[in-house]
């Protein structure tokens, strides 16, 4: 399975991280003042067991460029509630029947929001219990693991 991070704060980060590290193809998305860093310095994560690198992360800030290249079958949506609309315009304008969006959103609506743009098919609601923060571009901390919940009305 191809995964596409769609947002690589903390949470994102750390989904992305932990997929790539099983062995998993990931491709990350994010901002264009982070992409730099980020491969320069790959994404690191530490607080659940030994610190563990990502040394050679696929990194793109372009989303049309990113799904275009990588056809992931998972877009793992994990931006603020603020970006959920912009980021459904990207998507709509890309995303092909066999992908599914896994919509890793805090917030009210913005499945709704996510619907109107790509169908209700294509999102699979998802939320991640375990607390996980940033300290800088591509470095997670897990600071509780929980685990990760999923939508179970997806066909």
């Amino acid at each position: 399975m191809r995964y596409l991070i769609f947002g690589s704060g903390a949470v994102g980060s750390y989904l992305g991280i932990r997929l790539a590290l099983a062995g998993q193809s990931v491709s990350f998305l994010t901002r264009d003042r982070y992409i730099k860093d980020i491969r320069k310095q790959g994404y690191t994560i530490s607080g659940d067991g030994p610190p563990q690198s990502l040394g050679q992360p696929v990194v793109y800030s372009d989303p049309e460029q990113a799904l275009r290249t990588e056809k992931p079958d998972f877009i793992l949506l994990t931006v603020k509630a603020y970006d959920v609309a912009k980021a459904a315009r990207s998507l709509a304008a890309q995303l092909s029947h066999s992908q599914t969006v896994v919509s890793f959103l805090n917030g009210i609506n913005n499945e709704s929001v996510l619907a109107e743009q790509l169908g209700e098919d294509s999102i699979l609601p998802a939320t991640l219990t375990s607390a996980v923060q940033t300290s800088q571009p591509g470095v997670v901390r897990v600071e509780r693991v929980r685990g990760i919940g999923l939508g179970g009305d997806h066909p």
